[in-house]
């Protein structure tokens, strides 16, 4: 159920949740290992690069709900995106066009374009230089 595009590919042992709500562009791959859980759309665009392990997530629990009950929004991946081994995208999460993500990081909210995010949470680190 997974909309992918050309060239695109998914490794083995990654675990797919709601397989429709998934779309890959072109040029595209998710590494060996990692979780796809895409209660709501994960969607990623073209010669995106995504390490091992990796995990996307788009749902998670209201800390503040005495039932904890659940919160589910989308993820989006744009074009020429590079994260690292064994990052973990929570809900809401937008990674602009061009940024990278370093291994190990943990990341909900927005990524700048072309700068990269490291650690936990992650954090802006410097921008990304693109030599001609």
């Amino acid at each position: 159920g997974i909309e992918i595009g050309l060239r695109s590919y998914i490794y083995h042992g990654v675990t797919t949740i709601c397989p429709s709500n998934i779309k890959i562009g072109n040029d595209s791959f998710i590494n060996y290992g990692g979780l796809l859980s895409a209660y709501s759309d994960i969607k990623i665009g073209n010669r995106v690069s995504i390490g091992y392990n990796c995990s996307i997530i788009t749902e998670s629990h209201n800390l503040e709900s005495p039932d904890f009950e659940i919160e589910i929004k989308p993820i989006i991946i744009e074009d020429n995106v590079w994260i690292g081994s064994d990052v973990t995208l929570l809900p809401g999460t937008h990674i602009f066009e061009g940024a990278v993500i370093a291994a190990g990081s943990v990341v909900k909210g927005n990524v700048d374009k072309y700068c990269v995010f490291a650690g936990i949470p992650a954090k802006k680190i410097k921008e990304r230089k693109i030599k001609q």
